[in-house]
This record gives C-alpha cells, structure tokens and sequence, in this order.
C-alpha cells in the first residue's frame, strides 16, 4: 500500500509583512580566470530533430561544479575528459590542477553525439569517489586529502544492460554497513517498437526505437569494493574491473532532479518533473495512487462548480441536479480539512473533497440561491493565505477573479517587480531610483556608476510541477514497491540548495504562491520545512534566461544564474522584516560569452562559477 505524503508549511516561518527587495549599489569584486582550453564539449551537445526533450532539459539545468566534501574546491571534468580540481585563493582567482583522465569509452558502448549524459562526480565518503563521463564509463577512485587533495583509480564498474542504454552519470553513493558500495546510476533508452513487415518490404520484423518515447532508467546497484582499494597507492591495480549487482531497476519520462539512497532499508527517493515506477513491474503498476481524498476529488470534478476567495474567505458556487429544489433534500458537512455535499434519499455524493488549506468549519456555511445553486462560505483558519487551488490535489478549476480583486492582486504582486525607468547599462546616475539607501553622509544622493540593473522583462508564471517517489525493496518477493509518494500539493519546482557532498538529506527549493519554501527531504520521505523566501517565487518567474535557482548553504542567500550574463542575488529576508537587499552581478563582462556550466560555494562566503572559457570567483 502505497503511503501519501503531504507537506506541512509552518506558518511561522512566513513573512506576510514582506514588501518588496531593493537593488544596491554593486560593490562586489569580480575576478575572472580564463581556462586553458575551453569546455564547449560540456554545453556543445547536438540539437537536432532527435534529440529529446528531456535530454535538452537535463543538459540545460546542469551544474558541472562538484564541490569537495570540506568546502575547500570543487571537481569539473573537462573536454579532454580529466578530472580537474579548481581552488580559489584570497583574491578569488581560480588555479586549476588536472588530477587523473578518465579511461577511454568502450567502442561497441560509444553514446551518439548530443545523446550522451553530463559527466557526473559524487563522494561515497571521505576517502571514496566515483567519476562518469556521461557515456559508459564508470569508475572508483580513492581519496587522499592531505597534504593536498589526490584522486587514486580503484576500479572499473560495468553495469550489466537490461535494455539496449545510452549514456552513464551518477546521483548519489553510500557505503553500507555490510562494506558494500551502492550506487544510484542513470541511462536513457528508447521504447522499442515492433515493425510488421508489408507486402512492399522485407518479410523481416524490424525492431526501431521512437524517439518520442524516450526514457530514463535510473537504477539503484550494489558493487562490491575490491580488496585493492585498501592497498596503499603504489601497490593499486587501476585494471580491476567489477560487475555491479542491480537491486532496482525504475524508469520515467524525465531525468530526475534528485535522488536519495537509504542503505540501511535499501530504498531509493527521486525527485523528478514525472512519476517513477519499476522497469519490471511497469505494466502492473498504477501511475496514479490514491489517497485519502481522491476518491472525493473525483467526484467533485464530475460537478460543475466555481470558486472565489478573499483575504479569510472561500466562496464556492455548485450547479446542482434539478430534481434537488429545496434544502431538506441535501446534507452538507464541514470539516476543518474537508467538505461533502450529499443528496439526503439517494446519498449520491454531489461535491466533496480535501481542501489545499484547513477551515474553521464551526463557523462555515451554506445556502440555496435560486433553483439549482448551492453556495458554500468557507472560513479560512489562516487568514491572508492565499489558495493556489481549491482542493488539496488540484482538479484544474481556476479561481473566478471579478475585476475589483484581478486589479487589487495585480497591484500586489507590483510591488515585488521594480517598474521605474532605470538608466542605460553603464551611465552615471544620480537618481533614487533602485529603491536603495544610497545616501552620503550630508543627506543628498550618492553618486555611483551604474554597471547594471535589473532588468524589465516578461513575467513567466512558469510552474514545475514534480513528484517525490521512494521505493524499497521487498525483503519477501524481492521486487521493487513503492512505498511512499508525494505529489507536493499547490506547490511547484523551482530549484535545490548548492551540493553539500555526503549531506544525505538534500534540500528543495518550491514555490508556493508568490513565495519560495525550502524542504529537507529526510530519510522515509519526510519532508521538513525549515525556510521561507518571501516573494522570491514571483522575481524569479521574471528570469527567462536563467539557468538554475538556487540556496547558498547556511540559506543566507538565494541566486539565480542565467546562461551568459547576469546573476540575481536575494537576501533572504527574516520574518517581519519589510525589506531585503538584492544586487545583479554582470559576469559576463569579463569573459568572451561563453555560456555558464556551474557554480559551487567555497567556504562559508564564496562563490566560484564555471563558464565554457573561464571561471568567475566573487564574495557574498
């Protein structure tokens, strides 16, 4: 039985009283380090009629910056396909040191252009790591961090191939108890089909792949760590090979965001835009699982009903049968998380179903309004929230808005986007117009030379919508269940926190209204929320550009990354705090327009930013 999990905002860490960010002057140093040779390998991929989607997606969303468990550099893999250590010294220049070049790709293996995977690079632990080059090659490497940072070749792994997969990265590796090595890998393959022959060809059937049933398989494996890895360095023998043992085999239709391995019950949670289900047992399982209310929100869909809100109230309007005339012929319930509305003879259920938030039913009512319309007046327990929808898993049916509460909406996502005038990107200004203290000491405006600002653009309500699946193996039948699922109601997708290596509770970021929640994925599927960014939902649906969105590591600041030019810093305001700092960083100013691979945070207040021909090194 399939567990649903739900998750629980907690409302004090909101800040209704949050009112808008103000641009500051940027006095942040840039320090720019050109690359040896560029890494146009690593964004160059093939766009081309066959390349898919999602494929597309998973490149485009990428970071290429592996950050070392100690916070001290980060890992990239180059063009030439060796794994190169970038460290940033006290004036943020960058020095990179190429480590070890990982081994050739097998031939008869070798992934087309522009369908292969990134390059991948995760730590299973202190002393351990793990390297893909996007294509087929997988390999384990011993670590040694002092004096310096060294990587030492353990062993090869070779996947055994269920179906016929193209490319290899890695998500997450852990050590279990027992010694071994378990390792979450990703492939992508093609839905085969069966082509009968015709009278104008060949009577030989032809197995094709549609392109437009592209998949990824993404499997949990167990690997045994050879006895050579705990050899001292000179006595490794980098010619071992070991086969993994695939405990789960899952597909879906997008790469996942994240993905999360429990050792201790062998279980494996994915993030990712699709459900995932078992490779095996595909054909038998239910891409739809329900929970407690679903059985109510199908009903309620078969009701025609609209819906409006205020700041403490819903007001739900139901078209009824036109044999139900007067109130004694229907019952009506309300509870604090739900409602129903049966027909008293018949006890057909009429509408019913969970709802997004809790009400105070107490002080709930209803009516009749002419023959057919019944009219329901939900109190809201917190008031001021707004409601995304009207039930906990969203039917589809859009608020009402009249024209009175569209302008009074409008004007309050207003004051989230600055809508003034700036000045040209490089001329001197002397006005107040980016909401900032920038006043000298004898009260008149300071002057500053304004490098760049933010930027008028078209607002994107973009939504992401994702599921959070775990699977565990079942100790009697052995096969793959799922175990829990989340659909994260009224909420979508907006990006993670900057990768912690050996962190093993990842931290998402979603957007929920205008606002951005953080939730730490916990072992067991439970989500915990520990942060809130007022408003920053709403400014980043304003970056068409953008690559990623995402949360330094103490959550002190989000930043949103374009593709080539600028990068949007946020302040994350506390609770009751009216205003919070932004600045706009133009990085692309000192490089030759290559577009931004990554970005790793180094120590507790630097950030490092990988482009296709130099790195970008800035303090925060």
């Amino acid at each position: 039985m399939t567990q649903t999990v739900v998750p629980v905002v907690q409302r004090s860490l909101l800040n209704p009283q949050f009112e808008n960010y103000q641009l500051q002057p940027n006095d942040v140093a840039l320090a720019y380090t050109k690359l040896d040779a560029p890494l146009h390998r690593l964004s160059g991929f093939a766009i081309n009629s066959t390349c898919p989607y999602r494929l597309l997606e998973l490149h485009t969303r990428y970071n290429h910056l592996f950050p070392l468990f100690d916070g001290s550099g980060a890992l990239f893999i180059d063009s030439a396909r060796w794994i190169c250590l970038a460290q940033m010294d006290e004036s943020c220049r960058i020095q990179v040191t190429k480590l070890q070049m990982l081994a050739p790709p097998l031939q008869e293996n070798t992934t087309p252009a522009g369908l292969h995977l990134p390059p991948s690079i995760v730590f299973a632990s202190h002393d351990m790591m793990l390297a893909s080059d996007g294509m087929n090659t997988l390999e384990i490497f011993k670590v040694d961090s002092v004096p310096c940072f060294q990587i030492h070749k353990i062993a090869s792994i070779v996947l055994p191939r269920e179906l016929s997969t193209r490319g290899m990265m890695i998500y997450e590796a852990v050590v279990a108890s027992n010694g071994d090595l378990l390792v979450c890998t990703q492939q992508t393959f093609n839905v085969e089909t069966l082509v009968k022959p015709n009278s104008k060809s060949s009577a030989t059937e032809q197995h094709l792949y549609d392109t437009k049933k592209h998949r990824f398989l993404v499997s949990l494996v167990r690997v045994q760590i050879p006895v050579s890895a705990h050899a001292s360095d000179s006595n490794l023998n980098t010619d071992t090979t070991v086969i993994a043992d695939i405990v789960m085999s899952l597909h879906g239709e997008s790469a996942p965001y994240f993905a999360q391995i429990e050792s201790d019950t062998v279980s494996l949670t994915i993030g990712a835009p699709t459900p995932f289900e078992s490779l095996i047992h595909a054909s038998d399982t239910d891409a739809t699982v329900p929970s407690n209310g679903d059985e109510h929100n199908a009903e309620s869909t078969l009701s025609n009903y609209s819906w409006t809100q205020s700041g403490d109230e819903i007001t739900v309007n139901v078209n009824l049968p036109k044999q139900l005339l007067v109130k004694r012929d229907i019952r009506v319930v309300f509870q604090p998380t739900g409602v129903s509305v049966k027909a008293m003879h018949s006890g057909q259920v009429l509408f019913a179903g969970d709802l997004f938030d809790h009400v105070r039913s107490s002080e709930c009512i209803w009516t009749l309004e002419g023959s057919h319309q019944l009219v329901l007046y939900l109190q809201k327990t917190h008031a001021g929230t707004r409601w995304p929808h009207l039930f906990m898993h969203d039917d589809g049916v859009l608020e009402t808005l009249d024209a009175a509460t569209l302008e009074s909406y409008t004007n309050k996502l207003d004051k989230y986007h600055n809508s003034k005038q700036l000045p040209v990107l490089g001329e001197l200004s002397s006005h107040r117009n980016m909401e900032c203290d920038d006043s000298s000491d004898n009260g008149s405006p300071a002057m500053h030379f304004q490098t760049v600002t933010e930027r008028q653009e078209n607002i994107d309500f973009e939504a992401h919508l994702f599921f959070i699946d775990r699977f565990v193996v079942d100790q009697v039948s052995s096969s793959t269940v799922l175990s829990h699922r989340c659909g994260m109601p009224g909420m979508a997708w907006i990006g993670m926190q900057l990768s912690q290596p050996l962190e093993r509770s990842p931290v998402v970021l979603v957007q929920s209204d205008v606002d951005a929640l953080a939730f730490k994925i916990k072992p067991g599927l439970e989500l915990e929320h520990i942060s809130a960014l007022s408003a920053l939902a709403f400014v980043q649906a304003s970056k068409q550009d953008k690559k990623l969105v995402t949360l330094t590591g103490d959550m002190r600041l989000a930043l949103v990354v374009e593709f080539k030019q600028y990068v949007y810093v946020y302040e994350r305001p506390e609770v009751k705090q009216m205003h919070a700092k932004q600045l706009v960083l133009n990085i692309g100013q000192g490089s030759q327009g290559g577009m931004v691979l990554g970005i790793a945070q180094i120590g507790s207040g630097h950030v490092m930013i990988l482009t296709e021909d130099s790195f970008v090194g800035f303090a925060v």
